[in-house]
């Protein structure tokens, strides 16, 4: 199956980077607002495995993803916890294949989500990316379209109201599919 932790990264590297960000100390009823980075510029690498799609079996090998963008985020509490958090990031990517066929695309993506109290939150994200597949020989064979979809949710495991390193952000790819030509 295909490996999605580099598709979704930057929700969960935005979410990492709130935590950090919003501050614990901050005064009673007021907001806090600022914003984050998403990505760092160095390019991520992961296996990948597209040969259940229109590509077929030589469809397996690598991806290379070098991301950049930026986010908001509004912060307010006690008495009561109100957090919201929107962004967008560019990826640039670069699939190789075992049998020498490449993909190279770019995917952007808009995100944004918001947390009351302890509840566990949930956004919904949906992706289209329009790529071109090459041969080994750097001949164009055609257009490739990524569709992907699934949720983000945010819980506070310790309930204690506030963004922290330990709370769980989980990203669910709910589907997947590629469409050649």
């Amino acid at each position: 199956m295909f490996d999605l932790k580099f598709a979704r990264r930057l929700v969960v590297c935005a979410a990492l980077a709130l935590a950090v960000l919003v501050p614990a100390g901050a005064s009673y009823g007021s907001a806090e607002t600022g914003t984050f980075p998403i990505g760092d510029g160095v390019p991520a690498t992961d296996p990948i495995d597209l040969s259940f799609t229109c590509l077929g079996p030589g469809a397996v090998g690598t991806i290379t993803v070098v991301e950049s963008g930026s986010g908001h985020f509004t912060e307010n509490g006690p008495p009561a916890f109100g957090f919201h958090a929107r962004g967008s990031s560019t990826q640039n990517y670069r699939m190789d294949f075992v049998d020498g066929r490449y993909v190279i695309g770019v995917s952007q993506f808009r995100f944004s989500f918001n947390a009351t109290g302890d509840a566990l939150i949930g956004d919904a994200f949906e992706g289209q990316d329009h790529s071109a597949l090459y041969d080994s020989s750097g001949d164009l064979l055609g257009p490739v379209t990524v569709h992907d979809n699934g949720h983000v949710v945010y819980e506070d495991l310790n309930h204690d109201n506030e963004p922290d390193a330990g709370d769980m952000i989980k990203v669910t790819l709910d589907n997947f599919w590629v469409r050649c030509g």
